[in-house]
């Protein structure tokens, strides 16, 4: 996944990347944040609430600023600087799922977050990181989830713009 990860994060150099910190189920993250990294670009990643099911970004440039947080995934410390909803509309936001269809639609993991985070926030661009074999034809969804625009697998990179 690295290689087309890298050709597709080399036409956003000087961006700000919201990436999820990946478990082991998931495409691993942690390299691609090293290629945003090399290329000078600002990493964010999300801090979850049990409490109110929110969920903001934390600005990191080292995996020591990380520790395992809310669902046992690594969030960055509290003293981490939050990402403010007026700069999230420069950023691309890479989005979790257990697979996706060639819409851009995803079954995750059932809380929302995601769906939540960007239906009150809009990145300049959503991406989907999914293994090949877990894309589908299509996927169920409701009316509150939003798509991702593109999806990055080991192979390809997809374009979901003919969204239903």
């Amino acid at each position: 996944m690295c290689d087309v990860f890298r050709s597709f994060a080399a036409g956003y150099q000087k961006r700000d990347f919201l990436v999820f910190l990946s478990n082991p189920d998931e495409p691993d993250t942690d390299e691609l944040i090293n290629i945003l990294w090399r290329q000078g670009d600002n990493t964010f990643a999300p801090v979850s609430s049990k409490t109110d099911n929110s969920m903001i970004f934390r600005s990191f440039d080292s995996f020591e600023q990380l520790a395992v947080g809310t669902f046992g995934i690594r969030e960055p410390l509290s003293c981490c600087r939050q990402l403010l909803s007026s700069e999230i509309s420069g950023a691309v936001c890479i989005v979790p799922g257990l697979c996706f269809d060639r819409c851009g639609y995803r079954i995750g993991y059932g809380r929302g977050f995601y769906d939540r985070f960007l239906s009150e926030n809009k990145p300049f661009l959503t991406v989907g990181l999914c293994y090949e074999k877990f894309l589908a034809d299509k996927v169920a969804f409701e009316a509150g989830d939003i798509a991702v625009e593109k999806i990055i697998t080991e192979k390809r990179i997809i374009e979901c713009r003919n969204k239903l």
